[in-house]
């Protein structure tokens, strides 16, 4: 316990020692600052939680679920996937402190819209406009499984298209995908 003491030696001749001490408190971990970064679509396991500990005496402990102990003054825990988590730390006395963060996923394309622009007679000039809703760019737009471009821009259009069923796949910034089938007739 943390206060003040008095320390009494006496030996069997009678003599004796008085000596006061003080016994400080020593500081626990007051509080963990969590800073998590959002899992992308693609790699899945490209979430980090930054962790940050006020007070205690390090170095520190960091235990995240399975992972092995990590031992330091501050760490980041990397390769998580959107999930909530429980971080622990011990400080070099023993005193522990635990706190729970969720790591959140990317938003993805919420919308794929293809407006189809039909082809003339010689069946070569048709056009899909396509517009993305959401999502991060740039977008990577692959028509029938084949790379087609890549676009800073949520709306562009695909051209020289005959007639035909597409399947047209958007992979956005994060790897998050969204595919729509877009059908064009012969006019």
């Amino acid at each position: 316990m943390p206060g003040g003491y008095k320390i009494e030696i006496y030996d069997s001749k009678g003599c004796y020692f008085i000596e006061p001490i003080s016994v400080d408190e020593r500081p626990r971990p007051a509080d963990l600052i969590l800073t998590p970064t959002l899992a992308k679509c693609d790699p899945v396991n490209s979430g980090t939680i930054d962790v940050k500990v006020i007070g205690g005496t390090a170095p520190f402990d960091f235990k995240l679920g399975t992972m092995p102990v990590v031992n330091g003054i501050d760490h980041v825990f990397t390769g998580l996937i959107a999930d909530t988590y429980s971080i622990f730390v011990t400080d070099f006395y023993g005193c522990s402190i635990s706190k729970a963060i969720t790591v959140g996923l990317t938003s993805g394309p919420s919308s794929l819209t293809i407006t189809a622009i039909e082809p003339g007679c010689d069946d070569n000039d048709g056009k899909f406009n396509i517009q993305i809703n959401g999502g991060a760019t740039p977008y990577q737009v692959y028509i029938n499984g084949a790379f087609e471009l890549l676009s800073n821009l949520n709306t562009f259009e695909i051209s020289q298209l005959t007639s035909g069923s597409y399947l047209v796949n958007i992979t956005d910034g994060n790897g998050c995908k969204i595919d729509k089938v877009g059908i064009l007739n012969k006019k």
